[in-house]
């Protein structure tokens, strides 16, 4: 008898099953860019840190244009729900496959570049999840759920 009174190959049945679903995984490679507010945020120059505001969208636009930008966005509540003066962070999903290329996309980073915030690296495999894009052109509308 095997495991839970399962006979071996019952067992080695499962194990395979186990195998044959891993095998079929994906395993897209990204790295989650975690990028945090330092104190210069609070206590630096505001019209500076407005102008690097401005270069961090555009630098945004160009990481989307070059095919690297999965997703960004600030870590934040739900628009229903009461947003707070300033976010706490945000995060940035890049498609590469190594630190080192992830770590030269977060170092050019306007924020990062000018000190008004630091950041972290964790390195993702995608494997499972579901998502879905509808875009009606002629009504400007964007769902994505």
């Amino acid at each position: 008898q095997g495991v839970l009174g399962k006979s071996s190959r019952e067992t080695e049945s499962v194990d395979a099953e186990h195998q044959a679903m891993q095998d079929k995984l994906p395993g897209h490679q990204f790295h989650l860019i975690f990028t945090n507010p330092t104190n210069l945020w609070d206590d630096g120059d505001p019209d500076e840190r407005a102008q690097t505001g401005k270069q961090h969208l555009l630098w945004l636009k160009q990481q989307e244009r070059n095919g690297l930008l999965f997703a960004a966005g600030p870590l934040a509540p739900s628009l229903d729900e009461e947003q707070p003066e300033r976010f706490p962070g945000g995060m940035f999903i890049f498609r590469v496959k190594t630190l080192a290329e992830a770590q030269a996309i977060a170092d050019n980073e306007p924020f990062h570049k000018a000190g008004f915030r630091d950041y972290t690296i964790k390195p993702w495999r995608m494997n499972e999840g579901t998502f879905t894009i509808k875009i009606v052109h002629s009504e400007g509308d964007f769902t994505f759920t």
